[in-house]
């Protein structure tokens, strides 16, 4: 270094403090947009239900958030602009990099969500907006209370789902042993329908199945401890004058899609009321290489193989027991 004096030597120590610090914070502001979208593409929780789905799609608005902010950043520290600018620049490199991220995962998991770039994107303008508030370089704070609203509720309706989900969570929780009495706003999120037509009453759902290879109903993430009881039971009402035969199947976490790989019974639903109750050791011992996991059941099915034509069933209350004040019947089709 030249000799200089004492002054120029402070100034040209001060420009190199804030030209390392100003290259410290942008390469910090760069790694944390590359491990936001290294995350969103793909960390995973380790099992997959309703409910991790629904805080994975809920966790990229905050995660984009974070993500706006670092570019933000990124642009004042390498483009002299006016300070809305860079707010334009922050809000379109947010949306390429949600798109990016959604094709990315396109090509890796084989999936993309427009609906995930929607969140990311509103993530990335609640933060920017709510930072707007206070960012000194934007001037006067303007119309703060409506922006810092319309940021939280923008990041609480991406929650809602996951919310919804936990509330239903809880309420199927504690209506075990009864697995499903079809008497519930919370009893819809569990239920759906292939190439049926599933209608919720009161206490019963009416099942209206469909001609198709595999038509019936589903009812997934039920409570997943049975091990404490000994029979499974449920029952299907019939107005047809004739037999019908459907399939009833259960699978627990560690199911591998394979038919051996599961409980399967065939029911002969006869006209009236069929009590149907099966011994959990028999649904436990039902895989034919290993033993179901009686504390982690994952999903129950029951459908029609091949239908002639539409018909309808009532299904009701599903539940674990101990044991049996009237002995139901399986009917094993003919």
């Amino acid at each position: 270094m030249p000799l200089i004096g004492a002054a120029a030597r402070k100034r040209w120590i001060a420009e190199k403090l804030w030209k390392m610090t100003k290259w410290i914070s942008s390469t910090l502001r760069a790694i944390t947009v590359a491990v936001v979208v290294l995350l969103v593409v793909f960390a995973r929780l380790p099992d997959e239900t309703p409910l991790g789905s629904e805080i994975e799609n809920a966790g990229h608005a905050p995660a984009f958030g974070v993500l706006a902010l670092a570019l933000l950043g990124l642009s004042k520290d390498l483009f002299r602009r006016k300070c809305l600018d860079h707010y334009r620049i922050a809000i379109i490199g947010t949306l390429f990099l949600a798109i990016a991220t959604e094709l990315l995962q396109f090509a890796h998991h084989g999936y993309g969500e427009v609906g995930d770039v929607v969140r990311d994107v509103a993530g990335g303008i609640a933060f920017l907006g709510f930072f707007w508030t206070v960012d000194k370089s934007a001037g006067p704070p303007k119309f703060v209370i409506p922006v810092r609203s319309g940021a939280i509720c923008i990041l609480i309706t991406a929650f809602i789902p996951a919310m919804l989900w936990g509330l239903a969570l809880i309420h199927r929780n504690a209506s075990f042993p009864t697995i499903m009495n079809f008497d519930s706003v919370w009893d819809s999120k569990f239920c759906s329908a292939g190439n049926a037509q599933l209608e919720i009453m009161k206490g019963r759902a009416r099942i209206t199945f469909h001609p198709a290879q595999y038509s019936g109903f589903h009812l997934s993430q039920p409570y997943p401890d049975w091990s404490g009881y000994h029979f499974f039971t449920f029952t299907i009402f019939s107005e047809l004058p004739d037999t019908v035969n459907l399939v009833l199947r259960i699978h627990d976490r560690h199911h591998n899609q394979a038919y051996h790989d599961r409980f399967n019974l065939d029911l002969s639903i006869h006209n009236g009321r069929n009590e149907i109750s099966i011994p959990l050791e028999m649904i436990r011992g039902a895989p034919g290489s290993r033993l179901m996991d009686m504390s982690a059941i994952r999903g129950i099915g029951i459908f029609a193989v091949k239908p002639a034509s539409n018909f309808s069933l009532y299904i009701s209350e599903f539940r674990c027991a101990m044991q049996l004040k009237v002995q139901g019947d399986f009917h094993l089709a003919e």
